[in-house]
């Protein structure tokens, strides 16, 4: 597994993907765009990145502590095309993380393709069912209210509706 140092230069992430992100990026920051098809990205963030049928990386959960940005940062790193970005923030809106959850019936069915199985392995394609089935939409609920209001919830408040 590589190690990078978090302090080393991060311009690798500079790119601008938007417009041939994965389609099954998880709203945020993080994401995507056409990879190569080497499939290290899951090996270096395995709790946040998977492959497609066609060995495509993708973000399927955006970090939530300084390992898994580390692993995501990591994944970056060793991407040949230098295909991961991390200005989503720029991009989506709360209209389109709600589009984009109203996506996630067919991502699940996507996810029993037994390619997408031979490519990850079930324990990891199994990891992201559980998030989409389980904390997920809390994560984008609270990535709603960032877009909306500008920093993340703190406390009891009342989250957007997806």
């Amino acid at each position: 597994m590589y190690k990078r140092d978090p302090k080393q230069d991060t311009t690798f992430l500079d790119n601008d993907h938007w417009r041939e992100k994965h389609p099954l990026n998880f709203p945020g920051p993080f994401y995507t765009g056409m990879s190569d098809t080497c499939g290290t990205g899951p090996c270096e963030a395995q709790e946040n990145v998977l492959c497609d049928s066609y060995c495509q990386e993708y973000i399927f959960k955006q970090p939530t502590d300084y390992l898994e940005l580390v692993g995501v940062l990591d994944a970056a790193a060793v991407e040949v095309i230098d295909s991961y970005s991390c200005n989503g923030n720029k991009y989506w809106t709360y209209e389109k993380c709600r589009e984009w959850w109203h996506t996630v019936p067919d991502i699940l069915q996507q996810l029993k393709d037994p390619e997408i199985v031979k490519v990850n392995g079930p324990d990891h394609v199994q990891l992201h069912l559980d998030y989409l089935n389980g904390a997920a939409e809390k994560d984008l609920r609270k990535y709603c209210y960032f877009l909306e209001n500008g920093r993340y919830p703190q406390g009891e408040v009342r989250l957007p509706e997806l």
